[in-house]
């Protein structure tokens, strides 16, 4: 799922399709809450989006936060808290 999970956002993503990256992103983090890909992918998304309807700072922080939790050297983890700061 974790492959299929980053193919499909970053499909998504090129495609400006970001309503559906955040569909997916909550969906594969439904499918496996402890697995920290989706829940940094989500968090960045939150971040940085360019669509400010799908923007969340403080969800981002949240979920950024949630990845360290789980693994608290997760690199891709510091670099979405740092985004969701930014």
């Amino acid at each position: 799922m974790d492959q299929l999970h980053r193919q499909s956002l970053l499909g998504q993503l090129c495609a400006r399709q970001y309503a559906e990256a955040n569909a997916d992103c909550d969906e594969a983090m439904r499918l496996d809450p402890k697995l920290t890909n989706p829940i940094n992918n989500k968090s960045f998304l939150l971040s940085t989006c360019a669509d400010e309807s799908i923007r969340d700072a403080k969800q981002a922080m949240l979920l950024a936060e949630r990845c360290l939790e789980l693994d608290p050297r997760n690199a891709y983890g510091m670099n979405a808290k740092a985004c969701a700061y930014a």
